[in-house]
């Protein structure tokens, strides 16, 4: 992977988590962040219409929430 084409990014995950994402990338020889970036990029690869709903959601609610926010200013600015 080009470093130009890579953020860095730091999570924080549960122990178990993170002992199994470490064996799995022992066994394949990878480092760590190679196996994440592996998991994620085949999860998010792979068609997940409950992701999709999650993300629309997402999308709904902060909009209501804009909304919401907008109103409150105008209420305040009158």
């Amino acid at each position: 992977m080009d470093r130009a084409e890579t953020v860095d990014a730091q999570v924080r995950l549960p122990r178990g988590l993170y002992k199994i994402i470490e064996q799995r990338a022992q066994v394949r020889g990878h480092s760590f962040s190679s196996e994440m970036v592996a998991l994620l990029s085949f999860l998010l690869s792979e068609p997940n219409d409950q992701l999709e709903q999650e993300f629309a959601e997402w999308e709904a609610a902060s909009d209501e929430d804009w909304q919401a926010m907008e109103e409150v200013l105008a209420a305040e600015a009158n």
